[in-house]
């Protein structure tokens, strides 16, 4: 009996979600934290997109250089044009979990007034990095960017607004865009859809008790 509580209390999931205003407080901390203006659009750009698009870590930033293929590619990017001016990015997933080698296309529509709009996160980014082919997230010198980058530049930013890493992480975006959704009223079953959950533990996700953070 001993074993199987201490087991139970060590499945706990304490991660906290990362909301829209916790977003914001770290992409205006890039500038503070990140050094290089390539780096800090680069990481505005993998938070937005993260957030917004609800991803997991692993589908924009590479763990080793033999999978770079498993993350999103340049060419998954397309963008739609309305009298010559960008009105909506779609996204084709072709490897996330459950996938089944079954691809899926996200869309994300183009709002201006939204300061972390990811179409325009992306479209400030790809004006530095255009490499049309292979990973979408690049450094500068064209090497894909690893989940321990991605993962320490957020630690630091993180510890720069004050906010604890012990329950931040990288997956607090994907926690927090569900967490964001249900708070708007956004119906599960199109919340399971927008995450591409396979079954209902992305209940397991939703965190309106710490929504105020």
């Amino acid at each position: 009996m001993l074993k199987g509580t201490k087991q139970l209390r060590h499945s706990v999931d304490t991660r906290l979600p990362i909301t829209y205003d916790i977003l914001v407080k770290l992409v205006k901390a890039l500038p503070k934290v990140i050094v290089g203006i390539y780096n800090q659009v680069l990481l505005k750009a993998m938070m937005s997109t993260a957030y917004f698009c609800f991803l997991r870590i692993g589908e924009i930033a590479v763990k080793t250089e033999s999978e770079i293929y498993r993350v999103i590619q340049r060419e998954d990017i397309k963008f739609e044009r309305v009298n010559g001016h960008v009105s909506n990015m779609t996204i084709t997933m072709k490897f996330y979990k459950h996938s089944n080698l079954q691809s899926k296309t996200l869309s994300i529509a183009r709002r201006p007034e939204n300061y972390l709009c990811p179409v325009k996160a992306i479209e400030e980014y790809l004006r530095l990095q255009n490499c049309p082919h292979g990973p979408l997230f690049r450094f500068k010198c064209g090497k894909p960017v690893s989940g321990f980058y991605f993962n320490s530049s957020l630690k630091s930013l993180l510890n720069f607004v004050g906010l604890d890493t012990n329950f931040y992480k990288g997956h607090s975006f994907r926690i927090g865009a569900a967490t964001s959704a249900a708070a708007r009223g956004v119906p599960l079953a199109l919340i399971q859809s927008m995450g591409r959950w396979k079954s209902n533990a992305f209940q397991h996700y939703i965190r309106l008790d710490n929504f105020h953070t």
